[in-house]
């Protein structure tokens, strides 16, 4: 049996008899005694190691549960078997750092306790990046698909894949000198292709630690270890170490020179954080441990470096840090005499240099902030705890929506910024949603609308209805096409961001032919809301929904059947809107246009996103275009490997302007395939508008659309060649600069099947 001392060691005897006794250690054992003899077996290998507390029902004895390094476990039949759901929504992962992407606030890596590093991405449910004790993690901010996180020791890994379980690679090799439990290490804010990682020493490379380490600067005189690093530029490094002491690192002619700059009356104490006064590279700050001191400092830097004057900057009673450990520290960009401090029991701030400080923690727990991060784009500052999770609060805003409902438009959308950005380029990999690394990411791509279609040899759905919860909706369900004539099941997850419950809310959903510019609702949409206007084009899908409680720690899942008509085009788009009298749709945001309603109202999705499995043979499809006098019609850039062509009716042809098009004429494979998929042969000069797209990896564009007065077909085939990999296809319709809609096809290849 192996135990940490006394923190996995643990004795409970069970309620309904002495002779079995449960033992908790690094494993969980149940020892049972028969006559005089004891049996002992690990029941707890199936569960998070590091056990440390247990606890039985007072009336059922085969109810027990176990508590780890993993949260709590449940058992119902004497420890045979275990589940972990009793944890959901407790919020006690203690995180030790976390980093960020440099203009999304869809994206927060956080290494945790022994319970590996973890990724917020958009969605309540974190992704699992890596497992074991997750320490420093970091992004890129050059190319955020880039992300470094550390286990104990000096142990970094590297990912290019956005931190993907199963990416990282190791960049350890080469480091020297002797680490911390979770040594700290920091990128070049100018160019974050250069690292710098602290043992008793500073290691650095300049391909983010792939170049084996090369330049190593001694700190002289250190005592302890490097425990926070700063890398304001090339030339320049701050170092803290757990002992106190402070260095300042200069690079010239090539070659680094350290220099010590702590003196009196800086305590030696443990350094948690150093951070560089903004747009002052000569001011330091830095954020000290224990008790019995100041806890936030400042350095001002002599002339020539080489030595500092330091500054309590703790604040005077009763408006003082208090004398407790200070962990973190973040200084605000726009405000320099702004700072945050993350303490033992909390946030504080100061918004005079620390003259006089005040608490800031409105609605966060009294735990211990182990890292604070500033996400300057959003302005959100975020809490990484030790004991109650990640936290957030919006800066600059005198007060915020205690129900804030929304929808995500893209799967890194977080609604907080309108209009929608669009493209925006995808650091995550998501194939529930098709979403590649690099994809762009357009605000018809709504992540909170899935179709789950049966499956087309076994007929059947992927899960019951029952069963997709907003755990199972992002983590098991993928998005599929509808399939016309047959029922499909449509599903819809409804956000709350707010701190008070949602009540009363009406979700609706919609349907029309697929188009990259969408016709406008009708003239009275907004008046018979949530009823049915006129249908002519928009189309309802059954009757509107209520969300009765909509709790802002539990998203919603709604589920509509629907069997679209034969009669339907072959794929279609899904509108959601979602109002609620706690957060209702404002008047002014009531508008016809579906671009505009969509980008600008957090509360209103489109799901424009279409899959295709295309078997070898050409495979055909159609696209409604509602074209408006000198619009245009781009093919944004696509996978290699790919046949794509398009028909334009005749007349429509006559008078487009295309580039990276070729006008010819179809091979006798795509007429075959055209004639199966029309249900007739085509007409005489039906195939005259038709072109092939020149290379699909450029894309193309159809300049000068005429106003048909209606909308007109595009018939659009695409096939696969020998190794097509699998890729986004989208048409993206403009007027001038301005983007009024568009469709993105997921091209897939499907072996096997015979062509439509």
């Amino acid at each position: 049996m192996d135990v940490y001392g006394a923190y996995t060691l643990n004795v409970a005897v069970d309620i309904s008899t002495p002779n079995i006794v449960y033992l908790s250690g690094v494993e969980l054992y149940k020892a049972v005694r028969t006559g005089g003899s004891w049996t002992v077996t690990n029941v707890g290998s199936a569960i998070h190691p590091d056990n440390h507390a247990f606890a039985s029902h007072p009336t059922d004895h085969l109810t027990a549960y176990a508590g780890s390094d993993g949260g709590i476990y449940k058992s119902t039949d004497g420890g045979a078997n275990w589940d972990d759901l009793i944890n959901e929504g407790l919020s006690i992962t203690q995180f030790e750092f976390i980093g960020q992407h440099p203009t999304s606030d869809a994206y927060v890596i956080g290494g945790t306790q022994d319970n590996g590093t973890e990724i917020f991405r958009n969605h309540p449910a974190f992704y699992h990046s890596d497992d074991g004790d997750g320490g420093m993690a970091g992004v890129d901010a050059a190319d955020p698909t880039n992300v470094i996180h550390t286990f104990y020791s000096a142990s970094p890994q590297r990912s290019t894949q956005g931190g993907k379980y199963g990416s990282y690679t190791p960049i350890s090799s080469g480091l020297a000198g002797g680490a911390l439990f979770y040594p700290p290490y920091a990128y070049d804010e100018t160019n974050s292709q250069n690292l710098a990682f602290g043992t008793n020493q500073i290691n650095l490379d300049a391909a983010q630690g792939t170049g084996g380490w090369p330049v190593k600067v001694a700190l002289p005189g250190i005592v302890g270890r490097v425990s926070a690093v700063v890398y304001p530029n090339t030339n320049l490094i701050y170092a803290g170490t757990s002992s106190g002491q402070v260095y300042r690192l200069v690079r010239s002619g090539g070659s680094w020179t350290a220099t010590a700059i702590h003196a009196a009356p800086l305590p030696s104490r443990w350094i948690w954080d150093v951070a560089v006064r903004p747009g002052d590279l000569n001011t330091i700050l830095v954020a000290v441990a224990g008790f019995g001191t100041g806890h936030v400092w400042r350095g001002a830097v002599a002339a020539g470096g080489a030595s500092a004057t330091w500054t309590d900057i703790s604040g005077t009673a009763p408006n003082r840090v208090p004398d407790v450990p200070a962990n973190s520290l973040q200084a605000d960009p726009l405000n320099p005499d702004h700072l945050y401090v993350g303490t033992d029991i909390g946030v504080f701030r100061t918004t005079n240099g620390g003259t006089s400080w005040q608490l800031f923690s409105n609605g966060l727990p009294n735990t211990a902030v182990y890292d604070l991060r500033l996400h300057s784009p959003t302005r959100l500052l975020r809490a990484a705890t030790h004991g109650r999770g990640l936290w957030e609060r919006k800066l600059d805003v005198a007060s915020l929506p205690d129900v804030d409902v929304y929808l995500r438009d893209h799967p890194m959308s977080t609604a907080r910024i309108v209009p929608t950005p669009s493209p925006v380029i995808a650091t995550l990999e998501d194939p529930l949603q098709h979403v590649a690394l690099g994809n762009n990411l357009w605000w018809w791509m709504c992540a909170d609308v899935k179709v789950d279609a049966p499956a087309p040899v076994t007929h059947t759905y992927q899960l019951p209805v029952a069963a997709v919860d907003y755990l199972a909706f992002e983590t098991k369900l993928e998005h599929r096409n509808p399939q016309r004539g047959i029922l499909n099941r449509v599903y819809v997850h409804v956000n709350n961001r707010g701190v008070q419950v949602a009540a009363s809310v009406t979700v609706k959903i919609l349907y029309a032919d697929a188009s990259p510019g969408l016709p406008n609702l009708p003239a009275n949409f907004w008046t018979a809301f949530p009823g049915n206007g006129t249908t002519t084009v928009w189309k309802p899908i059954g009757a509107a929904k209520t969300i009765s409680n909509l709790s802002p720690k539990r998203p919603q899942v709604l589920e509509w059947d629907w069997t679209p008509p034969l009669a339907a085009a072959t794929h279609s788009c899904l509108l959601v809107v979602v109002d609620s009298s706690e957060d209702p749709i404002p008047a002014a945001s009531k508008v016809s246009n579906v671009g505009t309603l969509v980008t600008s109202e957090k509360r209103v999705g489109l799901k424009n996103l279409h899959v295709i499995d295309a078997p070898p043979a050409p495979y055909w499809f159609d696209l409604r275009i509602y074209a408006r006098a000198r619009d245009s019609l781009r093919l944004a850039p696509g996978p290699a490997g790919w046949a794509i062509g398009l028909l334009f009716p005749p007349k429509i042809a006559e008078r487009i302007q295309a580039t990276g098009l070729k006008q010819t004429t179809p091979t006798k494979t795509q007429l075959a395939a055209l004639e199966r998929f029309l249900g007739r042969r085509p007409k005489a000069g039906e195939t005259k508008g038709f072109f092939t797209v020149s290379d699909a990896r450029r894309g193309a564009t159809v300049e000068d659309l005429p106003a048909a007065g209606k909308s007109f077909p595009l018939l659009i085939v695409c096939q696969p060649r020998q190794g097509a990999p699998e890729g986004a296809m989208t048409f993206v319709q403009e007027r001038g600069k301005r983007v009024l809609g568009g469709n993105t096809f997921v091209l897939r290849r499907a072996e096997g099947e015979t062509g439509r």
